[in-house]
This record gives C-alpha cells, sequence and structure tokens, in this order.
C-alpha cells in the first residue's frame, strides 16, 4: 500500500489516508467480490465496507472520505 502513497506523492496527487496499515496488494478486486491483498474503487465511501475488510485497499474521492473506517 505505501507503493501506491509514493506514487501519488511522486504525482503531486492530493490525497487523505485513514487508517492506513502496511498491507500487501497483490491483485484488483471488482466491489462485488472482495478479497484480502486487493486494491479497488468506492463510488461512495462506505464505512461498513472498509471495516469488514481490513485487508482491501479501498480508493475513493476526497470529498465522500470521513475520518470512521481504514483506507
Amino acid at each position: 500500500a505505501y507503493d501506491v502513497l509514493n506514487y501519488l506523492n511522486e504525482k503531486k496527487v492530493h490525497y487523505r489516508v485513514n487508517g492506513l496499515k502496511q498491507i500487501l496488494i497483490t491483485q484488483y478486486c471488482p466491489l462485488k467480490a472482495l478479497k484480502p491483498h486487493a486494491i479497488t474503487w468506492l463510488k461512495q465511501y462506505d464505512a461498513k465496507i472498509t471495516e469488514e475488510n481490513p485487508e482491501t485497499l479501498f480508493i475513493c474521492k476526497i470529498e465522500d472520505h470521513t475520518e470512521h473506517g481504514d483506507n
């Protein structure tokens, strides 16, 4: 997951992180088939989904992100 942050920093992308742990990302997964060690995107932030899947990296728009939940 830290490689993703390094890439965003290199590209000067504005982002905010909440609760990021050092997890190994090995694949992409769709939201309908969440897997550990995967990255996926949320159209709208959902704390329940992120809390139930702590080994998945979720990406969402900053304005949708709250201070609750991880990633």
